[in-house]
C-alpha cells in the first residue's frame, strides 16, 4: 500500500515518526492533483531567523493547500493523523492557501492567501517543481485579509513552503 511516507525523504516527520498515512485512492503525485503538506517546522513558530518549512504538491486549480496534523484520540488513547485544508495548523494566521489559473494579461497563475500576519511580519517562500527562485509574500497586516502572488511558470506546481515570524 502506498503511504504519505514513502513520498516524503528521511527529512520529514512521517518517517520520523514512522507512522503510516494512507493515500486515499493511491494518489500519486501529478501535475493535476494536491498531495497533503507536512510540517517540518520546529516547535516554537516565534523563534526569529528560523525558516519553517513544509513539502506537498499544490497545484493551480487543484483545491485548498491541505495538510496533515497529529491530534489526540480519546476513545483510541493515541494519536492520529488529521486531514485539514486549514492552513492555520501549519503557518498561524493563514486561513487557506489555493493556485488558480487566470490566463491575465501579464500573468497566468495567482497563489490565493487567506490570512493574516503574525508579530511585526510573517514572510512566505513558495517554491514550484523548477525551483528557481521562490515566490515571497510579507503580510504586514492583522486583519485577515486576501492575498495574492501573480506569476508565470512552466512547472506550476507549488512543492515546498518555507515561512518565518518577524
Amino acid at each position: 500500500m502506498t503511504t504519505e511516507k514513502d513520498i516524503f525523504d528521511s527529512s520529514h516527520m512521517f518517517k520520523e515518526l514512522s507512522l503510516e498515512v494512507p493515500i486515499e485512492g493511491g494518489i500519486k503525485a501529478s501535475s493535476e492533483t494536491n498531495l497533503p503538506f507536512n510540517n517540518t517546522a520546529d516547535d516554537n513558530p516565534f523563534k526569529k531567523d528560523v525558516y519553517h518549512k513544509a513539502s506537498g504538491l499544490l497545484v493551480p486549480d487543484g483545491g485548498p493547500l491541505v495538510t496533515y496534523g497529529l491530534r489526540w484520540n480519546y476513545q483510541k488513547r493515541d494519536y492520529e493523523w488529521y486531514k485539514t485544508t486549514n492552513a492555520n495548523w501549519m503557518i498561524q494566521g493563514i486561513d487557506s492557501i489555493e493556485i488558480r489559473t487566470v490566463n491575465g494579461h501579464s500573468f497566468k497563475y495567482t497563489i490565493f492567501i487567506m490570512g493574516h500576519g503574525v508579530g511585526w511580519k510573517t514572510k512566505i517562500k513558495f517554491y514550484d517543481v523548477n525551483g528557481d527562485n521562490p515566490y515571497t509574500k510579507k503580510l504586514y497586516s492583522h486583519t485577515p485579509k486576501m492575498h495574492t502572488i501573480d506569476y508565470n511558470s512552466d512547472g506550476p506546481g507549488i512543492y515546498k513552503i518555507e515561512w518565518e515570524y518577524d
